[in-house]
């Protein structure tokens, strides 16, 4: 269904023309064919997609383009450092060019696949001179079925505040654990037994005073616990607790911790504004967690739980990180270098490459307009390099090929209809033939990689097939296909 406004101007849209023309990253119209974006399995941030525009040649300057879409999880990149509010996207034009955007969907939680739309409006001379519609299709990759691996287990029974008692604080704190977890897999910790763990828990003074807890039933995994401050800081803080032992396999010590602390000023994040509570997913815009704003419970606590579970230097490799970098192999190949570590345990100057949001500590910094933040693949990269188990999600389902080399014979004059076996990556996609030639009476289609038509002679022919996606970190794949006419 339509937005109200998008279907309003719908209605008029006959009297203004439609003469711009949308550009995939490979060069091709697919203003009628539309996009596809995809929703990753699990609550992460999604792949932008990149766009170009052809605008009428008759425009006048100044012109500005207005891009907004009939879903309000339809975001796109922001025009510049202040574009952070709303949810479409404007763009300003002083001359002639082909203006380049990004485009992702803020992921739900539903397996369900969507069809939504992609609204252009061009103004020049104070009126609207042009409009286009284009479709957009989610296909959505969640598992109704699949639960988080990692046992993860939130306490609230320390808060001495009253905060994590109200039931719209808990749900949005249990969701952000949930989501954490959901990526992550059991190492086959063993049990701590009862009071063999003790957690460090800060005082409602905050960042002042501490005191002791020790774990009063057994459990495996990580034992987390929530609490309410107050402190003339102002704000939440996470940290895995160094008193206990770390984390061990048939008692054979781990890298990793097994307790740790949040904390959340109870009158709101770095103001006194209060916290916005809701996880719903309509609600991702209603915040970006700004010192001048309501910010976001979810948000911060994502961030928290991170420091608490990975992004802290008492985790051996994370500290040792610190002084250099993290020099993780899967890390530098999706980063493209090794990201170095700042003084408040954040990654500096990562902006994850496919969705474009900010890497862990680099919230505010994102191309994309996240206003929530979200877990990312840099985040569970970072996950891995540390020592847990990562969860092989649609987000490590890479571009690749079935068979390297493909054979196939087909009749004189019959109809030929061959797909080339490809498999995962990020949409759209684009087939070339790139060595080699098709014999004449086939085409092969350069969205789908389907070779279709009738070859009338016999003979034999090999030739490559080169896929690329829209993965930014992954390189292109080949195959070769023999091809014989009998």
């Amino acid at each position: 269904m339509l937005a109200p406004i998008a279907a309003a101007l719908l209605s008029v849209q006959a009297a203004i023309p439609s003469d711009i023309r949308v550009l995939d990253a490979f060069g091709r119209d697919v203003t009628q064919r539309g996009i596809t974006l995809l929703d990753w399995e699990g609550q992460i941030a999604n792949p932008a997609i990149k766009l170009s525009l052809q605008l009428p040649k008759s425009l006048t300057f100044p012109a500005q383009v207005y891009l907004s879409g009939t879903s309000s999880r339809i975001h796109f990149d922001r025009s510049d450092s202040e574009d952070r509010t709303g949810i479409g996207k404007r763009i300003t034009l002083l001359a002639a060019k082909s203006p380049e955007f990004h485009i992702a969907i803020f992921p739900d939680r539903d397996a369900m696949d969507e069809a939504h739309e992609l609204l252009i409006q061009v103004f020049a001379g104070g009126k609207e001179v042009a409009r286009q519609m284009m479709p957009v299709a989610i296909i959505d990759q969640d598992q109704p079925s699949a639960n988080g691996g990692y046992p993860l287990h939130l306490d609230f029974s320390e808060d001495r505040t009253g905060f994590t008692s109200r039931n719209e604080v808990s749900a949005v704190l249990k969701q952000a654990a949930s989501d954490w977890a959901y990526f992550m897999l059991d190492n086959g910790q063993d049990t701590v037994p009862v009071g063999a763990e003790s957690t460090p828990i800060w005082n409602p003074d905050g960042f002042v005073t501490q005191r002791p807890h020790v774990n009063t039933r057994a459990y495996n995994g990580y034992m987390m616990y929530i609490c309410g401050i107050q402190h003339d800081e102002m704000r939440a803080g996470g940290s895995p607790s160094l008193v206990g032992l770390p984390q061990s396999v048939r008692w054979k010590p781990i890298p990793l911790r097994r307790s740790g602390t949040v904390e959340f000023e109870t009158r709101g994040n770095w103001n006194q504004l209060g916290w916005f509570l809701t996880k719903g997913d309509e609600d991702w815009w209603y915040s970006g967690s700004l010192r001048n704003e309501q910010q976001d419970l979810y948000s911060i606590a994502i961030h928290e739980m991170g420091h608490a579970l990975c992004f802290q230097e008492t985790y051996p490799v994370f500290g040792a990180a610190r002084k250099t970098s993290l020099d993780d192999p899967r890390l530098v190949r999706y980063l493209g270098f090794a990201p170095k570590i700042d003084a408040s345990e954040h990654l500096i100057n990562v902006i994850d490459p496919i969705s474009l949001y900010g890497g862990y500590g680099c919230e505010y910094f994102a191309k994309m307009k996240a206003r929530r933040w979200l877990i990312t693949k840099s985040h569970l990269l970072c996950l891995q390099a540390i020592g847990y188990r990562v969860r092989k999600t649609a987000a490590f389902d890479e571009l690749a090929v079935n068979e390297s080399e493909v054979k196939r014979e087909f009749k004189v004059g019959a109809p030929v209809d061959l797909a080339i076996p490809f498999r995962g990556g990020v949409p759209g996609y684009h087939f070339s033939v790139t060595e080699g030639e098709l014999f004449p009476g086939l085409t092969l289609d350069s969205f789908t990689g389907t070779i279709t038509g009738r070859v009338i002679q016999p003979g034999k022919r090999l030739f490559l097939v080169t896929i690329q996606d829209s993965d930014p970190t992954t390189p292109a794949v080949q195959v070769k296909l023999h091809l014989t006419i009998n």
